[in-house]
């Protein structure tokens, strides 16, 4: 029934060229023969490798998601999807990342691979981070904003030169938007939560409650609130020895953010503005007194 229907569709819609998966080869001498039975030319035929799971079984959903609406909520964007897809199935030479619709004047059948691929998710996602990282910021933001409406997030308020600096500041270390979303949150959210390995590992310190003193007093005495005037102050805290260095910085990284992993300590205060940055320091103090 199926070969039978397909055929008389594809003949009364006109179909010159059938491009399909190889493991409809099988139907393709069946279909010719009714063409030929109707007195119809048949369609130019080409069978098209698998895409293949892990298991380098055919690509199904006992692999995981194979949906296009998957990949969308996971934030992943549409250029960088066709891009990975391109990359599976056809030679577009030694460039990895690209746009597609600039590959397509070269395109040629011939150039088709006639063997399966292995589909992998962790490439997929690398060249969406260099899709994501290479969008000018207002793109960015307009697809960032897309995507938080279309998974049912709440798109920032803040000034717009605000959103744009977080974007460019937290784009840096991640690949999809779904992590963008993650990695910004503590930009756009009043209320820090403070991770508990923060806590068990950085705010417990003895010496935890110095350093955010400190850190009060040598950042509200700054006048000129620019990274690299919040980098001199962040390190002059260091100096003081209360702590490592290290320990200096993630528990102010981890009193502004409530994260141990966010972009960098510098830029993240320097974004947050001196206001801001300061009552994170405060609200961090007042937690670690009920903590005690």
């Amino acid at each position: 029934t199926y070969n039978f229907a397909v055929v008389i569709d594809d003949h009364l819609m006109k179909i010159t060229h059938v491009f399909r998966g190889e493991d409809h080869l099988s139907n393709t001498p069946k279909q010719i023969m009714i063409y030929n039975a109707f007195g119809w030319i048949p369609p130019e035929f080409m069978h098209i490798p698998l895409i293949l799971g892990s298991d380098r079984t055919p690509l199904s959903k006992r692999h995981g998601a194979t949906s296009v609406e998957f990949f969308r909520e996971r934030g992943i964007l549409s250029a960088a999807l066709m891009n990975y897809l391109a990359l599976l199935g056809w030679s577009v030479g030694e460039e990895e990342v690209f746009i597609i619709k600039e590959k397509l004047k070269d395109f040629n059948p011939s150039d088709i691979s006639n063997k399966g691929v292995v589909f992998d998710p962790q490439k997929l996602e690398w060249i969406n981070g260099k899709h994501l990282r290479s969008l000018d910021l207002e793109d960015l933001l307009n697809e960032f904003t897309q995507w938080l409406k279309h998974v049912g997030k709440p798109v920032p308020e803040q000034d717009k030169d605000y959103v744009l600096q977080v974007l460019k500041i937290c784009r840096e270390k991640v690949n999809t938007m779904e992590q963008l979303y993650e990695f910004s949150n503590p930009f756009f959210n009043d209320h820090v939560e403070y991770d508990q390995e923060y806590i068990d590992k950085y705010l417990k310190l003895e010496c935890s409650r110095e350093v955010l003193i400190k850190s009060i007093e040598v950042l509200n005495k700054l006048q000129n609130w620019s990274v690299d005037s919040v980098e001199t102050a962040v390190r002059k805290i260091a100096t003081m020895k209360i702590a490592s260095k290290s320990k200096t910085f993630q528990i102010i990284r981890g009193a502004v953010t409530g994260k141990l992993v966010t972009p960098g300590l510098f830029e993240t205060i320097a974004t947050l503005g001196k206001r801001n940055s300061l009552q994170r320091l405060s609200h961090t103090i007042e937690f670690l007194n009920k903590l005690r």
